[in-house]
């Protein structure tokens, strides 16, 4: 398939790409390239914000008191 019919199918439906591959390496082309667009549509601001949102909301509903992500690990392990 060639790259602009990929480009034309990933705006369209995404996961056509997916059920359409012939073979396990088609489908993997396909999920990388819907990865990617998905990478590359992105906002940063949007992006940081959506994490910090995502760490904030993980970490407040924890049994534990434990934080899955520790301020003082932040840029170390996470």
């Amino acid at each position: 398939m060639k790259d602009r019919d990929m480009d034309k199918k990933l705006s369209e439906n995404p996961t056509e790409i997916v059920s359409e591959s012939k073979t396990s390496d088609d489908r993997a082309a396909g999920l990388v390239q819907l990865v990617q667009s998905w990478m590359d549509e992105g906002d940063a601001d949007e992006q940081r914000e959506t994490l910090e949102y995502l760490i904030h909301a993980l970490d407040e509903d924890r049994l534990s008191s434990r934080k899955l992500f520790p301020k003082e690990l932040q840029g170390k392990s996470w």
